[in-house]
């Protein structure tokens, strides 16, 4: 299931000459939905099958990291880079197109935990197991004028049912 760059060419082209309804369709659905998770999926597999990682962190378009984790039984969250109800409603647009890849994905991204940083009543969440949480918002001071590092909490026992801080990390972005 392999797509050339030529393939990706012709989506763009097209969404060009689509109306909006449909341009969403195409650019989430076709673009993010089949042929980047095309494209991740035996890197991500690869990753997986070196790391054999605890808990896959990934961005909401990043399928390719949901189809991984489903399929091997990884715990998996996806982190906010909108609204809610933004990332809730893309779904739908790619629901269809990665049963191709894996059969359930949308009740699965539909279940996942999700992680944000935006407070409910900014952003009330339909998915329900969203995740809150914020920074330190009163840093330590360590010299007049300069700010220490803001207390890292670690997650892991949220998502990964106490098992401890001895979990492998690995980050995969399509931005990278």
């Amino acid at each position: 299931m392999t797509r050339r760059p030529d393939e990706v060419e012709r989506a763009l082209a097209a969404r060009g000459a689509a109306a909006a309804r449909q341009a969403a369709r195409l650019l989430d659905g076709e673009f993010f939905g089949r042929l980047s998770t095309d494209a991740m999926l035996a890197t991500v597999e690869a990753a997986c099958d070196k790391f054999q990682p605890d808990l896959v962190l990934r961005e909401p378009c990043a399928y390719a990291g949901a189809v991984v984790a489903h399929r091997r039984s990884i715990d998996h969250a996806q982190v906010a880079i909108s609204t809610a109800r933004t990332e809730w409603s893309v779904i739908g647009l790619v629901a269809s197109i990665l049963e191709d890849f894996e059969g359930g994905m949308e009740q699965v991204l539909r279940q996942t935990r999700y992680l944000s940083r935006m407070p409910t009543s900014l952003d009330p969440s339909p998915f329900p197991n969203t995740l809150r949480y914020r920074e330190n918002v009163v840093p330590e001071v360590v010299k007049p004028g300069r700010w220490a590092k803001a207390a890292a909490v670690d997650l892991s026992d949220v998502w990964l049912g106490g098992r401890g801080p001895r979990h492998r990390r690995i980050s995969l972005s399509e931005g990278d």
